[in-house]
């Protein structure tokens, strides 16, 4: 059961005296990666993983070995002192023999063995509770869901974002209910297929994964004060600290934002923190209140794409992309050897060839678009032979950083990464012609604005290359009176800050003012002006020089 915090528990306290028993160096060291400047991940060589893997070879088979036996181990034999073919047979016999598997914990662990082997433990122990025993023999995968399961999967409310955010690093979002009105074995088997499968990809192993809480009553009923926070105690499992041990990914932080600062989420945030029981993640923590635009600030603070959230303006829950994700799964599944690669989430070094903001800014389009900008004028001038040299070369930039061409299948709904580099240089060349033409157009347009700037100065009438002292700022060259000059200057300066005016020489905002900010009848309500033309025309200066009333 869930104990309650203590009366006179402090959040705000508990979570700061966690931080202090860091040094500076640490708390900075800290604090970098959570927003995303630096990555803490051990720099790998051959030499390291090398003898990681020969040490968790050996870990591992120890603790199979050892006095009380893991069963969930049965399969795992040692394969550090086997030869290449044999080395492969032994994985193709068990996936918990596959190097990259065991990979995965080690950066989880960020190469501490101990930690490592018993984290691959945990994730098979805890596995087992929610999947079954099969996963000793071989992993899961969607079709261990049934059809109702599936169902509920489809409309997660924890998703993966997909895309990237600005290093690198998978985002983990729980919206609305966070799925606490789920069966516990159900949200918990999501959360493990979840990430189970992102943490195939390398570059998440090594820089890890965010999660984000976004916290708020989808129905507007309060559901989660009457219907989940109920559950709390009827249906609490120890699910929660074994899924944190056991989860193959680094986790790199946990952020909460709740939408409504009232005293009920106040209570579950705290009661969240108060069972929060590892250090590690108290000190990577983040909770904000607030409205959802101020929120959306804060998390943007993170390098996190706000844009990418699965929340409509109207608070309603997305899913589009989440199914898209579970569609390239079964994709998977029957993908043959000869087929294009399928790819789940592009890489920091990815290229993808698809409209929308996520897409620009995803790290490998804004390579590209460098690239392109360094070529742009170059292939702008070049003859034929040339051009397709220089789209050779922007390809080649991004092949020699690893990066991949992916384009999105439509009919399908997924990423394919594109092998023909004819079909890519003919993308490059087209991207960079467009380039080309955006430059032409915004050079009109300045060239445009500096002519109607002319056009408008010249208006001011017949130009003299007299200039008077008493006219410092040469007016008359403006074919302005020195009389208006003077007055010119002045309600220049005003104009610059909408003011205008008025007969007894106060200013207001009134819209009841003659041509040159005089105040004129009006109601006493009226306190705005919604502007006269900065440069008066050729009319005007008659008007003034007709005019009675001189309003000098």
């Amino acid at each position: 059961m869930l104990a309650e915090p203590p009366s006179k528990y402090s959040v705000d306290v508990d979570l700061a005296n966690e931080l202090n028993k860091l040094d500076f160096k640490d708390r900075v060291k800290l604090e970098e990666e959570i927003h995303g400047v630096t990555c803490a991940a051990v720099t790998e060589t051959p030499e390291l993983l090398k003898q990681a893997l020969a040490d968790f070879d050996s870990k591992v088979n120890a603790l199979k070995e050892g006095v009380k036996p893991k069963p969930m181990l049965r399969n795992v034999i040692r394969i550090s002192s086997l030869g290449e073919a044999e080395a492969e047979a032994a994985k193709s016999k068990c996936y918990l023999n596959d190097p990259d598997i065991r990979l995965r914990f080690l950066r989880a662990e960020n190469f501490d063995v101990d930690k490592a082997v018993e984290r691959m433990s945990n994730f098979l122990e805890f596995s087992s509770e929610v999947f079954g025993d099969y996963v000793a023999d071989r992993p899961f995968a969607i079709t261990d869901f049934d059809s109702r399961e599936e169902t509920l999967l489809a409309n997660s409310r924890t998703q993966y974002l997909p895309f990237r955010d600005r290093s690198g690093r998978r985002v983990c979002v729980s919206v609305g209910a966070c799925n606490f009105d789920y069966d516990t074995d159900l949200r918990f088997k999501i959360l493990m297929y979840l990430h189970w499968v992102v943490s195939e990809d390398v570059e998440t192993q090594r820089k890890g994964v965010v999660f984000v809480s976004w916290i708020f009553d989808e129905d507007e009923e309060r559901s989660w004060q009457h219907a989940l926070r109920p559950k709390f105690k009827s249906t609490f499992k120890p699910y929660y600290v074994m899924h944190w041990k056991s989860i193959p990914i680094r986790v790199l932080s946990y952020h909460h934002y709740y939408v409504e600062d009232t005293l009920f989420f106040r209570s579950i945030w705290a009661l969240y923190v108060f069972h929060l029981k590892d250090a590690e993640r108290r000190k990577a923590f983040k909770s904000f209140f607030g409205d959802s635009t101020e929120l959306l600030y804060k998390l943007s603070g993170f390098g996190v794409p706000t844009d990418l959230l699965p929340i409509s303006c109207t608070g309603k829950v997305k899913t589009a992309n989440h199914s898209a994700f579970l569609n390239v799964q079964r994709a998977k599944l029957k993908r043959s050897k000869d087929e294009e690669e399928i790819v789940e989430c592009p890489r920091s070094e990815d290229v993808v060839f698809k409209k929308g903001p996520g897409y620009r800014n995803n790290p490998g389009n804004v390579y590209f678009r460098s690239l392109i900008e360094k070529y742009g004028e170059e292939h702008h001038v070049a003859d034929k032979e040339e051009k397709y040299q220089i789209t050779l070369r922007v390809l080649e930039a991004v092949e020699k950083i690893n990066g991949r061409f992916l384009e999105w299948n439509k009919k399908r709904k997924l990423w394919l990464a594109s092998k023909d580099r004819n079909k890519i240089r003919t993308k490059v060349a087209s991207s960079i012609k467009q380039y080309n033409r955006q430059r032409r157009q915004q050079e009109e347009q300045l060239q445009s604005s500096i002519a109607n700037a002319a056009s408008i100065e010249s208006s001011f009438g017949n130009v003299s290359d007299s200039s008077d002292s008493s006219d410092p700022n040469n007016n008359t060259k403006r074919g302005l009176s020195k009389e208006y000059s003077l007055y010119y200057e002045g309600t220049k300066r005003r104009k610059l800050v909408n003011l205008c005016e008025t007969s007894s020489g106060e200013f207001c905002l009134s819209p009841n003012t003659d041509l040159f900010g005089s105040h004129t009848a009006g109601s006493a309500e009226d306190q705005f002006c919604f502007g006269r033309s900065f440069f008066p025309t050729s009319n005007d200066l008659n008007q003034l020089t007709t005019s009675k009333t001189n309003p000098l």
